[in-house]
């Protein structure tokens, strides 16, 4: 079960000229190489999202099972631990979007979340927002506390990222918005509604799911940024300019579509930013890690295979931070529960998932 070790061992810290990516094109042919980090021994668990500690530890959310949030060394033989139960969030069953604002402070959105094919989605008036503090309580168990309950308005919270230390941008799948939070206050409101955010037809029944992950990229010279988005029903990633403000300064604009992989459309989940600006996005049944240039909206398969349980119904990323592991990619997966495998003509599950990819060495 456990292989990474020597896998992460040979990962470069710095990215080399000759194979790192820029945010213009892709210079490379073929995929990063792979490593399982952990698999559960049975389906029917979900990693939702994944951060990444200053120490190197990787903080995983998810969907009904395993509740709550749980650690996993990536440099160790143990496998994830709960840190966070479903009681300490008011008994809500699931966790999402996570983010980091200060050293070891994390915020992440917790609601009742049903995976039933008839009821799926976040339950009405759930959507809460918690902090958890790490740092002298413990067993490495951090301090939780109830940031805000939302209103019947915030229908439901996904990705969620920093704007500035106090500020936080959550994204709200079903209304196909961006809620705007001040944590020390707990007020909160719509930053920005757009059509690009939006389901397809947000009107007819059924599950609704447009904006999932969300990344505010600040801009390396003066004040402002970029929030970037990716549209799970629209197979779309795009951006929105910000001032220093936080305020919108135009409509919400496309950047790239998903590509599909043997007639079966990528929804883009979840993602993380290189360096240079570029988007490793989480592809869901497409079972794959598709990168997006920002600046000329390419896009390429670098991992995974809609037909392989290697990466399983991928929904997050987000890189290491520590010297080992810089240039590794962490990738959190459902291992199928809702998009299953198609693999050797049956359908495949496979337990939540974190994979390692080696960005400093794709395509050799």
């Amino acid at each position: 079960m456990w292989r990474a070790q020597q896998f992460l061992n040979t990962c470069l810290c710095i990215i080399s000229s000759t194979c790192s990516v820029n945010s213009y094109h892709i210079p490379f042919h073929g995929n990063c190489p792979t490593q399982l980090v952990y698999e559960y021994p049975s389906d029917g668990t979900w990693f939702e999202n994944i951060a990444v500690r200053s120490n190197g530890d990787l903080l995983l959310t998810s969907l009904n099972h395993p509740a709550g949030l749980s650690t996993l060394s990536p440099f160790g033989n143990s496998p994830p631990k709960q840190i966070v139960t479903s009681a300490d969030l008011g008994y809500l069953n699931s966790t999402l979007g996570i983010t980091e604002t200060e050293e070891d402070i994390f915020y992440l959105v917790a609601a009742n979340y049903s995976l039933a094919e008839r009821t799926v989605g976040t339950q009405s008036g759930t959507n809460a927002l918690f902090r958890a503090q790490f740092g002298g309580y413990g067993d490495n168990r951090p301090e939780v506390r109830l940031v805000k309950q939302f209103g019947n308005e915030v229908r439901s919270l996904n990705g969620l990222t920093k704007f500035n230390d106090t500020l936080l941008l959550a994204a709200d799948s079903v209304l196909g918005a961006i809620w705007a939070i001040d944590v020390p206050s707990g007020e909160y409101y719509k930053l920005v509604e757009d059509d690009l955010l939006a389901a397809p037809d947000p009107e007819s029944p059924g599950f609704k799911e447009g904006i999932n992950g969300v990344r505010f990229s600040p801009h390396k010279f003066g004040k402002g940024g970029v929030a970037y988005f990716t549209n799970s029903q629209k197979y779309l990633f795009g951006k929105i300019e910000l001032d220093g403000n936080a305020h919108v300064l135009g409509p919400a604009e496309w950047i790239a579509n998903s590509i599909a992989e043997r007639g079966v459309k990528a929804k883009l989940d979840d993602f993380a930013l290189d360096a240079h600006g570029n988007a490793w996005i989480a592809t869901e049944a497409g079972n794959s890690v598709q990168l997006v240039t920002t600046r000329q909206g390419q896009v390429k398969v670098v991992a995974g295979d809609v037909n392989s349980t290697e990466i399983g119904e991928p929904t997050s990323t987000a890189f290491g931070r520590t010297e080992r592991d810089r240039g590794v990619l962490y990738v959190a997966t459902s291992g199928g529960l809702a998009f299953p495998v198609w693999k050797d003509g049956r359908e495949e599950r496979v337990g939540a998932q974190v994979v390692a990819l080696d960005t400093d060495r794709c395509g050799r």
